[in-house]
């Protein structure tokens, strides 16, 4: 049965039984709105971007307005998630649910406080500003955390697609609050979150309530009454903390190198790109995130192998794209604009997927590897906008001056240290197998079904699992104190018995492709 209202199924039940109790075992599919999400995700930017509704009535200057809000925003959310990560104990349920209804309307609240500031004040003082910021930093942390319980409850492509989708969206509404008045503009500040949190509370309440799932636990099958093999993973290793704490190092590198280019570009620049075209900036840029992650999309479903490394390789080359225009002519200026939006509408869906991955693989909570990244996000547009108020006593660029060359090469290596060194894309190859693939049956019965379809040894079959876990030698021969010539002849067996010949073909041989 597919509901599409909650509330339904019980409205029908009680109406037929005279009771509102389970009285049958019943699969409901909970269908996401793409666009709940992509509400939230646009509300974010709005508060966050200077092309947004908070912007200084003094073009690109800051100062008045936008930097505390900025500030307030950043910082308190960066906090709210290091608290949330250190702390062991979580409310109940309902406890839980009343702190979300609280934190997000505060979120709203503070918001349309801070546009009605802008539009009336001419100048409006730092500490209401901030003060602000600070309510909206606590209503996105909330809300984060609401989705990222949502999404984990699902199959890990449907969350692909839906994340994907929702950051594609989100530029809909960005264009529109820029060309509306004031009154229009406000009904968007506040409908935009209102309406995410709406997704969240009915969908929240449809999956408990039908599937007696509690998000962040195993799920029980409702037909069955068991917990499917892919919730039971493997537990925790010590090498998974450090791992998601090097995607934490590459999200903070990403987050604050980004946030650096585009706050230098509007803030030190002299001949920066004209208001009057940022609607068509972002409507052109709409078209655009919707190609190129239509195209990803299209050849993982091709390839039947879904493998973010696409969307990580892609936001990398974006990212240097627009470091490179922002040194080259004023002509460049838009493409620098498009690449940078683009290349960071790449990284946060990557963000969400490790989170989720992360939470997928380890059986642990959701709120802890979505909190620690966050926190890196963050930190990073903080650290990112205070940097280039820091620099501001150098005086404004210009293009094809010196700072604007050093600027440009220092966050070119900066991202390409993230990309090659800290989390490199050979890290999500050898998780997307577990992540994506196997979404629906545990890793251990592959493999083992594998091992008995081609007549691999106990020992090989080990090795396998290693090996499909992404595993390298190294790793392997302290693991099952072997040789490292013993485990290359081990590899060697399997790949000759299994009839492949890399990892890679290995790994899409272990998804069932």
């Amino acid at each position: 049965m597919r509901h599409f209202r909650d509330g339904l199924l019980a409205d029908v039940a009680e109406a037929v039984f005279g009771e509102d109790e389970v009285v049958a075992g019943i699969d409901v599919a909970v269908e996401f709105h793409n666009a709940g999400m992509a509400a939230f995700l646009s509300w974010v930017n709005v508060m966050l971007c200077f092309e947004g509704a908070l912007r200084d009535e003094v073009i690109y200057e800051g100062g008045l307005v936008h930097d505390p809000v900025f500030y307030g925003v950043t910082a308190t959310a960066a906090l709210a998630f290091i608290v949330l990560r250190s702390r062991k104990n979580h409310p109940k349920k309902v406890a839980e649910k009343k702190l979300f209804i609280a934190a997000a309307a505060l979120g709203i609240i503070g918001s349309g406080l801070a546009t009605a500031l802008v539009h009336i004040a001419q100048i409006v003082p730092p500490a209401a500003s901030s003060a602000c910021g600070v309510c909206i930093g606590v209503g996105v942390v909330a809300i984060t955390i609401a989705w990222g319980k949502l999404l984990v409850a699902h199959d890990l492509r449907e969350s692909l697609v839906l994340v994907s989708t929702a950051m594609c969206m989100q530029w809909v509404p960005f264009v529109i609050m820029m060309l509306v008045p004031f009154a229009a503009r406000m009904a968007l500040v506040l409908a935009l979150p209102s309406a995410s949190v709406g997704d969240t509370l009915r969908y929240n309440a449809a999956t408990c309530r039908y599937e007696k799932y509690q998000f962040g636990q195993p799920h029980i099958d409702a037909a069955t009454g068991e917990t499917p093999a892919f919730e039971a993973s493997r537990e925790p290793r010590k090498t998974d903390s450090a791992i998601l704490n090097r995607m934490a190092i590459m999200v903070f590198i990403f987050s604050a190198t980004i946030q650096f280019i585009w706050t230098f570009f509007i803030k030190m620049f002299t001949n920066n790109l004209e208001p009057s075209l940022f609607p068509v900036v972002f409507a052109v840029l709409t078209v655009l995130t919707f190609a190129i992650m239509g195209l990803a999309l299209f050849a993982m479903q091709r390839q039947k192998s879904y493998r973010i490394e696409l969307y990580y390789r892609m936001a990398f080359l974006l990212c240097v794209c627009s470091a490179g225009a922002f040194s080259l002519a004023t002509q460049a200026s838009v493409l620098a604009y498009m690449s940078i939006y683009a290349g960071f509408s790449l990284v946060v869906p990557t963000l969400w997927m490790m989170a989720l991955g992360f939470s997928f693989m380890t059986k642990s909570s959701i709120t802890n590897a979505l909190s620690l990244l966050s926190t890196a996000e963050y930190a990073g547009f903080l650290i990112g906008f205070a940097l280039v108020d820091a620099l501001k006593p150098l005086g404004y660029a210009s293009y094809g001056n010196e700072l604007s060359a050093y600027i440009c090469t220092a966050v070119i290596f900066a991202f390409s240290v993230a990309y090659v060194w800290i989390f490199p894309e050979r890290d999500l190859i050898s998780l997307s197998p577990t992540m994506f693939g196997l979404s629906t049956e545990s890793l251990e019965a592959r493999c083992a079904e594998l091992g008995e379809r081609f007549g691999l040894t106990k020992r090989e079959k080990e090795l396998l699992e290693l090996f499909a876990c992404g595993r390298n030698s190294a790793y392997i021969e302290k693991e099952l104190f072997i040789s490292k010539n013993t485990v290359a002849s081990h590899r060697k067996s399997i790949y000759r018995k299994m009839g492949v010949k890399t990892q890679q073909e290995l790994l899409t041989l272990v998804e069932g492709n």
